[in-house]
């Protein structure tokens, strides 16, 4: 039942206006306050400058309704960029509540066993636990873009990602 729990929940989400959390008085405890509630409009922006990797390519903006989503498919492009090494260190470091992991289902919640959901990372074979709020997304994403190193083992440059939250009151 858990397997298909997310797959008929993406459908009513795609099918209604509001997301399910707010049409069912936030049924889904799991997602925190991820989707625009309230009207406020709040959205997780993340900018990466390639260029400031010496990577041959445009700055690329990651967002969109989920945040979770976004930082979904952040993650995937630093893993087929990177490869291997970023995989491992994304497996290896709290990424939002947890590390990156191959099964769906082993982001639990320690006080009640419940598992906290979850969404894929692109082509990857991973898995993002979502269970935080935006404010909380962009805190900790910038605590695990300040622990990971490059393939040459330096850190990322100063300024070349930024986590943003756009919108809101």
């Amino acid at each position: 039942m858990q397997a298909l729990r997310s797959v008929f929940e993406a459908h009513i989400e795609r099918v209604y206006s509001q997301p399910l959390a707010e049409n069912r008085g936030n049924l889904r405890s799991d997602v925190g306050n991820e989707h625009t509630q309230g009207g406020t409009g709040k959205r997780l922006k993340i900018f990466i400058d390639w260029g400031a990797l010496d990577i041959d390519r445009d700055p690329e903006v990651f967002s969109g309704t989920r945040a979770s989503e976004a930082v979904a498919r952040f993650f995937s492009q630093l893993i087929r960029t990177f490869g291997e090494s970023m995989k491992d260190q994304l497996q290896e470091l709290p990424v939002i509540r947890f590390p990156l992991s191959e099964d769906a289902n082993s982001f639990v919640n320690p006080s009640t066993g419940d598992p906290y959901g979850s969404v894929p990372v692109g082509e990857t074979g991973l898995y993002l636990c979502h269970h935080s709020s935006t404010e909380e997304k962009q805190r900790r994403l910038n605590e695990v873009i300040g622990r990971l190193t490059l393939p040459d083992g330096s850190n990322f440059p100063e300024g070349c990602i930024e986590f943003s939250i756009e919108g809101g009151e």
